[in-house]
């Protein structure tokens, strides 16, 4: 039997990710949180001073010394396509090396937007609270997704080198390992995000049942991207879901535990006069 080790792998980074987004013991209190700005603005300070910028783009990465050698992070991920390459679609050793220098130049262009992001975290460190966290995230964002999709979004260097090298009978193959691999990959993803729900706020088989039909196309595997599901984005996830279509699902104790989660995660939109929360 075959064994896919970007699958095995996958799981690995799935259970990395999924570390501390329980939310406490059903036991715990619920306390509702009371925004206070000025207290608002010390915990930016602080985080500003003690986040740096590898743990901000490389978020997806589960360990510490993943964030701090990225480079060999993605050559991790290479050497695994490398080898689905090599085993599912014939490819031979000529082929991988062009789509290796391809990997490589996506690297080299990834450089240039890290140290360019880099240079304008430092300026916006300078500046006022408010414009630090206006900006940052424009400037973080981009650069998260090549992360996520280990440099292999559908438009990066080394994606466009596989496409051109392989033959039309090699890319077929290439296709069908990639549908194979993003179906286990919102499978996974689905299945864990449940687990780790049902582990915060213990729920039914119904209400497991429930939860997976409106969940299950949120989590689905950005296209684009070719990025994993992280299911440390689980509450973000569950916010997206209007609360007239989630909150029928739980009991009051449930949803009262449950909603004091999702609130800040919430999307807004604006209304004359101020904003209210998506699907209220």
């Amino acid at each position: 039997m075959k064994i896919d080790t970007r699958a095995l792998s996958l799981v690995a980074t799935i259970v990395s990710l999924s570390m501390g987004v329980v939310w406490g013991a059903p036991d715990d209190p619920v306390v509702e949180r009371e925004s206070n700005p000025k207290d608002q603005q010390r915990n930016l300070v602080f985080g500003r001073n003690q986040i740096d910028f590898n743990q901000y783009v490389f978020s997806s990465v589960g360990t510490v010394e993943g964030r701090n050698d990225w480079r060999g992070y993605a050559r991790q991920w290479l050497d695994l396509e490398l080898e689905t390459l090599a085993r599912d679609c014939e490819v031979s050793p000529e082929q991988l090396k062009e789509i290796e220098l391809g990997f490589e130049g996506e690297l080299a262009r990834f450089d240039v937007l890290y140290r360019e992001a880099k240079t304008k975290w430092d300026e916006l460190k300078k500046k006022d609270n408010n414009e630090f966290d206006q900006q940052i995230w424009q400037i973080i964002s981009p650069l998260q997704s090549v992360v996520q999709s280990h440099w292999m979004h559908e438009t990066s260097l080394a994606r466009r080198t596989i496409r051109s090298v392989l033959s039309k009978e090699q890319l077929a193959k290439y296709d069908d390992s990639e549908k194979a691999r993003q179906e286990f990959a919102n499978e996974t993803g689905l299945s864990l995000a449940i687990t780790l729900l049902d582990e915060a706020i213990p729920m039914t088989g119904d209400q497991r049942e429930e939860v997976e039909k409106l969940l299950a196309p949120k989590m689905k595997v950005d296209q684009v991207n070719q990025g994993y599901i992280w299911v440390g984005g689980l509450t973000s996830h569950l916010a997206q879901i209007p609360v007239k279509n989630l909150e029928p699902i739980f009991k009051p104790d449930q949803w009262k535990r449950l909603d004091v989660e999702l609130k800040p995660h919430r999307p807004q939109v604006r209304i004359q006069g101020g904003f209210k929360l998506f699907g209220r």
